[in-house]
């Protein structure tokens, strides 16, 4: 079955969010955010391979899932595609290796990237856009810090540090 993975960065001088959503013809399957903090929140090269690897590993849960096409926003572009095709220098080989190992999981895979903010995206990036954009907004409110900080120590598997 043929699935389209999305994937979006928000990012303001405190944080950076990086959100995705697995899709199908039938729909949404599988979404989610993550929060990079830290001193690496400004490496889309680091955060942004651990960021898609957790996607990855959860559209391979997802049932049914053959062919995957992977479609990251144009800011990732560079740092995440470019690294994993092997166009660019790799910053972090062993994430690199790790990115290409996941993707294997699937019978195929392509990567593409995309402009999510151009008037000619689809709504599946502009989706995912919104979900980061709405992340990073609730992260700057009282209660999006504090439920920022449980995450850090209750659900690991949402930040990025």
């Amino acid at each position: 079955m043929n699935y389209t993975l999305y994937l979006a960065q928000a990012s303001d001088d405190r944080s950076t969010v990086y959100s995705y959503a697995l899709h199908n013809y039938e729909g949404p399957k599988a979404s989610g955010v993550f929060v990079a903090s830290g001193r690496r929140r400004q490496d889309t090269s680091y955060c942004g391979h651990i960021a898609l690897q957790r996607a990855l590993r959860a559209a391979a849960k997802t049932e049914g899932v053959i062919s995957l096409k992977v479609i990251v926003d144009h800011p990732l572009m560079q740092p995440i595609v470019f690294e994993t095709m092997g166009i660019d220098e790799q910053k972090y080989p062993g994430l690199c290796r790790t990115t290409n190992r996941l993707l294997k999981r699937f019978a195929s895979h392509d990567l593409a990237a995309s402009e999510f903010v151009s008037d000619d995206a689809a709504w599946q990036e502009v989706a995912v856009l919104d979900e980061a954009l709405n992340a990073l907004e609730q992260n700057r409110t009282i209660k999006g810090r504090w439920l920022m900080i449980c995450d850090r120590f209750f659900n690991i598997h949402k930040t990025i540090r």
